[in-house]
Parts: structure tokens; C-alpha cells; sequence
């Protein structure tokens, strides 16, 4: 009787120190794929994929009726295989000018690769958005980046949050001077 009691003992310590262990250990998490710190999607219609294509959008109008919307795609390391984009566009706005699907071959982190179209319909007066998504394929993952551009880009939920974010960081500024 008295050795189950110490065995049970043992086991319970054995099984709080290891809880312990795991939960104070402080180790870079890393992505299947290898690459540290990189954000995964799991909950989306790619399944997991590692967030590493980065993608910035702008608008620029060219006449009254026409924008030239540009997607700046660069990544944290070369990449030679086939990276297929997406444009999509929202109802109301129409492509004018470019191709709203398409790959682009031998990305270099050194240099981003620009992919322009010319669109009618993304007007200021109207809440519009354009979003532009990339994807490929790794030896062992997926990869994806995807970027949002708002015709009325004041108002978007992006806008307000970083808006929020300078009112705090001026109060906070001010609160320690």
C-alpha cells in the first residue's frame, strides 16, 4: 500500500513539473514550413497557409472616370517558382484596362514586382473595394498575402483603428511629459 501511495506521489509530480516545464519554456515558434515568426491562416479557404507575400495597394486617378489601382507584391526571400494573383472587384466597378488573374514567375526579395489594372467605377462619393490576393507553393507549404483598398479608405475599419491608436499614443505621450 505504501509504494502505490509513493508511485502516485511520483506520478503527480512528474506530471505537474512537466506542465510546468512547457508552460514557462520560451522557444521561437516556428511555422511547418521552416520560417520563424510567420503568421498561418487556418481558418480560411486555402486551409494553412503561411502569410509571408506581402502586398500594398494604391489608387491613382488617370481621368474622371478611370483609377490605375497598383499591387506592390514583395517577399523576405527570393522565390522561383509560379506565384498566381487575383484581382477582385467590388459590384459597380469594372475593369478598364489589364487582366484581373495572371502568375508572375522568379519574385526577388531585392526587388518588388508592380501589377497594374485600370479600372471605371471606384469612386470617392461611394463605399468601393478592390482586394488583390497571391498565392504559391512552397517545397513544403503554401504561401498567401492578400491586400484591401477602399475608395472611401477614411471611413474603413482599418482607418479607425489606427486613428484610436494615435489618439492613445499622443495622450500617452503627453501624460508622461
Amino acid at each position: 500500500m505504501p509504494l502505490k501511495i509513493a508511485c502516485f506521489i511520483i506520478l503527480i509530480f512528474l506530471i505537474i513539473s512537466g506542465g510546468i516545464y512547457f508552460a514557462r519554456s520560451k522557444h521561437v515558434t516556428t511555422s511547418p514550413s521552416g520560417f520563424a515568426n510567420i503568421t498561418q491562416s487556418i481558418y480560411s479557404n486555402r486551409g494553412i497557409v503561411d502569410r509571408i507575400i506581402s502586398i500594398q495597394l494604391s489608387s491613382k486617378n488617370t481621368d474622371s472616370e478611370t483609377q490605375e489601382i497598383t499591387a506592390e507584391i514583395s517577399m523576405p526571400f527570393d522565390y522561383a517558382e509560379t506565384l498566381q494573383y487575383k484581382w477582385n472587384l467590388a459590384e459597380n466597378v469594372v475593369i478598364a484596362a489589364g487582366d484581373l488573374s495572371g502568375v508572375v514567375d522568379n519574385l526577388k526579395a531585392s526587388s518588388p514586382t508592380k501589377i497594374k489594372i485600370l479600372v471605371k467605377g471606384f469612386v470617392n462619393n461611394e463605399s468601393r473595394f478592390i482586394s488583390f490576393e497571391a498565392v504559391g507553393q512552397t517545397t513544403s507549404r503554401r504561401i498567401y498575402g492578400e491586400s484591401l483598398l477602399a475608395s472611401q479608405a477614411e471611413k474603413s475599419f482599418e482607418n479607425i483603428v489606427q486613428n484610436v491608436e494615435r489618439i492613445k499614443a499622443s495622450r500617452n505621450g503627453k501624460s508622461r511629459e
